[in-house]
């Protein structure tokens, strides 16, 4: 494989997570190796999600329909900046030509606004249609557990019949 920590023996064979397929591909061929660099793993992330684009374009098009909130986002000239060394980085070290930084401010704020822990504290998952659902910092659903592949949302109390369904 690509020789991350994310990555397995399984990433060479045909049982290996499509989500990482791509990715192992691309790390591999590019030369990439793992570093001790949290931010590494960060760029790791928005490469998974601008990944989509090139595998499934009606996965692809629900991310484009996913909130960002780049208008608050870009006030931060910081990070501004930052995701115009992101676009560069996937452009010249790992090879993907094809990358726009329009695509990666969107991936970066899709994360940031949508992205929940996956089970084990082993990354984020994004979930199309709930992240649709309302915020709350008093929500009536919580996760029923961890999210994996799928997710499952429970009443935290006795919800009123016409009560919108809010998540934190």
């Amino acid at each position: 494989g690509c020789t991350w920590p994310l990555c397995s023996s399984t990433c060479t064979s045909s049982t290996c997570a499509s989500y990482h397929k791509a990715e192992c591909k691309v790390l591999r061929e590019a030369g990439l190796r793992p570093v001790d660099s949290p931010h590494l793993y960060f760029v790791l992330s928005v490469m998974r999600v601008l990944l989509i684009k090139q595998e499934d374009s009606c996965a692809w098009a629900k991310v484009e329909k996913m909130m960002d909130n780049w208008e608050m986002f870009s006030r931060d000239l910081k990070l501004v900046k930052g995701m115009s060394k992101v676009t560069e980085f996937l452009r010249l070290e790992a090879k993907l030509a094809w990358v726009e930084e329009e695509d990666v401010r969107h991936c970066f704020g899709v994360l940031k606004t949508n992205a929940m822990e996956m089970e084990g504290g082993g990354g984020q998952a994004l979930y199309p249609i709930a992240s649709l659902m309302s915020h709350s910092c008093a929500a009536n659903m919580e996760m029923l557990r961890t999210a994996g592949p799928t997710i499952t949302f429970r009443a935290k109390r006795k919800i009123r019949s016409g009560e919108e369904l809010t998540i934190r």
